[in-house]
């Protein structure tokens, strides 16, 4: 077997402490992503749960047939939030319809 020369075991223990170094980043870099993941996660979950707790009232006065109800009545103090919900599914909806094509560049279009 023959013997290595000098700049060639230089360079391959350079080569090792960079993919060493690399590593420890590598490492470093995925243990940051899942934290952001996990912080995400909790501020998600901490909007819902705040979502919640400012419409108990309205769960608690009108039931889950609030959702479902388009009674809209302030004199008789009686609501319901489908046509609220529908708007914004709708103009999201357009949304959706304008911004996904002019996303992708719209090359179809001539």
């Amino acid at each position: 077997m023959a013997a290595q020369s000098p700049t060639l075991m230089t360079t391959t223990l350079a080569a090792d402490e960079r993919n060493a170094r690399d590593a420890r980043a590598d490492g470093l870099f995925r243990k940051l992503v899942a934290a952001a993941a996990f912080f995400v996660l909790i501020a998600l979950t901490g909007a819902a749960l705040s979502m919640l707790w400012g419409g108990r009232d309205a769960f608690t006065t009108f039931g889950f047939k609030f959702l479902y109800s388009t009674d809209w009545d302030a004199v008789n103090l009686k609501f319901g939030a489908l046509v609220p919900i529908y708007g914004t599914l709708v103009t999201a909806l357009i949304a959706m319809l304008i911004a996904v094509p002019v996303s992708f560049g719209a090359w179809w279009l001539p």
